[in-house]
């Protein structure tokens, strides 16, 4: 058995496939498996995967029919056999001996064995590279720290104005699972196209089931925002997919019996997601009036008006992003984010 099974879903990259895979292939870790799931690719991406398993025993690869990226995460998931699982994103690429670190990582933990290994990551824009490390300290948290520390954070530390990219963001690509625990708790990635952020809903579902992390403030993962790859585009679909997202979050918490604790700590998490919406609602160029009216239904939204019923907020913006949605005025929120479309970048 592996150390590392290594899942890199691959869907028309073939500019960047090379790049990600021989970042990973450099590492003096050589005990992993490299499974490459082409989930449908219509450029050269399936062909570069066969291969680079032509010239390498520890790679496989998973020919399907276009899933989108949760479908192929889950595929990989099958047929891991490693001690420990990872993910990245296949224009993405890991630092050199990245998975050599966490070798000795896990070594040096010894006979502790996390349920996930959180770690930091790097964003890279423009020629312009970010670290973000994750905002708790590093250390062993057990099934308390997580409940009263990092499920907490996860959910944006009251704040509506920053996301949680900038404080204890979940991807999936900046954590190491162990599998054992992933077959226990049999938790597989949610299509992204059901509830527009795959990653936060699959690691939270197992945040609240876990029993040890271990969080690190290494940052060995670039993470690239290339023209194409993230881009501020409208989404058609995000306030129906943002609201099954906010269902299923606190489905998991109430099976966890953690709704009850954490139920301000969701309120303004859902309150951010409906922000997120607002945002989006103002990128379309079919006039301000036509913005103005979308962003009224979404504070029409009950759930919404539930969540920001009674609820406290950690920092003057965020206070005053709240009190415009509790009294549904739609246009300062929307003249926020003109003034920022409007600001030279």
């Amino acid at each position: 058995m592996a150390l590392f099974s290594i899942i890199v879903p691959v869907y028309n990259v073939e500019a960047w496939l090379g790049r990600c895979l021989d970042s990973i292939l450099s590492d003096r870790c050589g005990d992993m498996e490299l499974i490459l799931v082409d989930d449908g690719s219509t450029d050269d991406s399936g062909r570069i995967c066969n291969q680079y398993a032509a010239s390498h025993a520890n790679i496989s690869v998973i020919h399907k029919e276009n899933g989108g990226l949760s479908s192929a995460r889950n595929a990989g998931l099958e047929q891991a056999s490693g001690e420990w699982v990872s993910f990245i994103d296949s224009d993405d690429w890991v630092d050199k001996d990245s998975y050599h670190s966490v070798a000795m990582l896990l070594a040096q933990l010894g006979d502790q064995k996390p349920d996930l290994l959180k770690f930091g990551y790097k964003k890279v824009a423009g020629g312009e590279t970010k670290a973000l490390a994750p905002c708790v300290p590093e250390g062993i948290y057990d099934r308390d720290g997580i409940v009263r520390e990092l499920l907490p954070v996860a959910f944006g530390s009251k704040r509506i104005s920053d996301s949680t990219l900038h404080t204890f963001v979940l991807s999936s690509c900046a954590h190491i699972y162990r599998r054992e625990f992933l077959q226990e708790t049999q938790k597989r990635f949610t299509s992204e196209r059901e509830v527009g952020s795959e990653d936060f809903l699959y690691l939270y579902s197992l945040y609240v089931q876990a029993s040890c992390v271990y969080v690190s403030h290494a940052v060995w993962y670039n993470y690239d925002t290339r023209e194409g790859s993230l881009t501020r585009r409208y989404r058609k679909d995000l306030v129906a997919q943002y609201q099954c997202l906010g269902a299923l979050t606190h489905q998991e918490l109430s099976e966890a019996g953690l709704d009850v604790l954490l139920a301000e700590d969701f309120n303004v998490f859902y309150v951010g997601l409906m922000y997120i919406c607002i945002m989006n609602e103002c990128v379309p160029s079919d006039g301000r009036l036509s913005q103005i009216r979308r962003v009224r239904r979404i504070l029409k939204d009950d759930s919404l008006r539930k969540c920001l019923h009674g609820t406290r907020f950690s920092d003057p913006k965020s206070r005053l992003l709240a009190g415009f949605m509790r009294a549904r005025m739609a246009l300062p929120l929307c003249m926020i984010q003109w003034r920022g479309a409007e600001k030279p970048s």
